[in-house]
């Protein structure tokens, strides 16, 4: 969903361009000097159209072009469908569309573009042995683009990645260019993930206010293209956002709205999201009955969507909010979360796992 998410997009030339024609039977040397080459923005956005709004027909679209396509012209859709594979959390599905590109004739723009891809790839999975290089060379071969949403493109995931490594220098090069720049975004699916990823890496860097400012750009524009799935990912953002900023008041706010538009979604899993995160800040504002109710809701969607890097949350925050009044099922959830967490080798929760283990000890004690 929110973090997962993720990506950019991108533009390049659109291979080589033929040369102008005339009625005279001689060519002359204006006949003879190329068209000045098609930018992939242009390409890409002519792309998105033909294929309209609909974040969840993407790739089927893109796959059935892609099908009465010659190989030798793919590049532009492979690409694309790199990037909204990407986007949706299908990661195996861009490794296929980027290999099959590696079997074709690109240009620097189309070199560069799938080296940030395979970046983007690196990141979802936490890989960051390779991203500096990824990034590097992407940076090497986009150095002569005319394209300014390509530029934005790349900024938009060196902002991304450097706050990931914590590379302040790069972050601060790359999330003042992003700022600066917002203007060249597209109004379409795939500018609506550039977006998202400049708000990541800001939230990630701990610009939380200049996140927000591009997430409430974001929601407006994902309010006039009707994206609901855009809107409930901004909203949880949003709401991680306002908690993060201690205002559990708005936190709560937009993870309800969250929740709103994903029962319009009937995603389960966007639900189960945004129900984890109600009952925690329902559990802060001292809300005790909402704050179990959302949280048995989460825990019971997590399981049944098999949502796995939801086992550990939904565990604690249920855990933690029946600790005084359902102490042994506390205990039991509370358990499930350490055990899980050794498994998973995750040590984000940790902190909280203890937390609650000693007030049930506590709670033991006084008995």
């Amino acid at each position: 969903m929110r973090y997962f998410i993720l990506l950019s997009y991108a533009l390049v030339v659109m291979g080589c361009s033929q040369p102008h024609t005339s009625s005279s039977s001689s060519p002359n040397q204006s006949q003879l000097i190329p068209s000045e080459s098609k930018l992939l923005s242009t390409s890409l956005n002519e792309l998105m159209l033909e294929f309209g709004h609909e974040q969840g027909e993407l790739l089927s679209k893109i796959e059935s072009k892609l099908a009465d396509t010659e190989p030798d012209e793919s590049s532009v859709l492979l690409l694309l469908k790199a990037a909204i594979a990407i986007a949706d959390d299908k990661l195996d599905i861009a490794r296929e569309a980027l290999r099959q590109l590696k079997q074709l004739s690109l240009t620097d723009d189309q070199l560069g573009l799938a080296a940030i891809l395979q970046a983007r790839i690196h990141y979802s999975l936490g890989q960051i042995d390779d991203l500096n290089a990824l990034l590097t060379q992407a940076t090497e071969k986009l150095s002569q683009t005319q394209d300014p949403i390509l530029r934005f493109w790349l900024a938009a995931d060196q902002l991304l990645i450097s706050a990931y490594t914590k590379d302040d220098k790069v972050f601060d090069k790359a999330s003042d260019y992003a700022l600066s720049h917002l203007n060249v975004v597209p109004e379409n699916l795939l500018g609506q993930s550039m977006l998202n990823v400049v708000a990541i890496g800001l939230t990630t860097g701990g610009r939380y206010n200049q996140a927000i400012d591009v997430e409430n750009i974001k929601v407006e524009r994902d309010e006039a293209l009707g994206n609901i799935k855009g809107l409930s990912d901004s909203y949880y953002n949003l709401g991680g956002l306002y908690r993060n900023l201690l205002q559990p008041e708005l936190a709560l706010f937009n993870f309800m709205q969250c929740f709103d538009y994903s029962e319009q979604l009937g995603s389960e899993l966007d639900q189960a999201f945004a129900l984890q995160q109600m009952g925690a800040v329902a559990f802060e504002l001292e809300d005790y009955e909402n704050a179990e109710s959302w949280s048995r809701k989460a825990y019971a969607l997590a399981y049944s969507t098999k949502t796995q890097q939801l086992y550990i949350p939904t565990n604690v925050t249920l855990a933690k909010v029946i600790a005084s009044s359902l102490p042994e099922e506390s205990r039991e959830l509370i358990q499930e979360a350490r055990k899980l967490s050794d498994e998973y080798k995750v040590e984000h929760f940790l902190k909280e796992i203890e937390i609650v283990e000693r007030e049930l000890d506590k709670q033991a004690t006084i008995k």
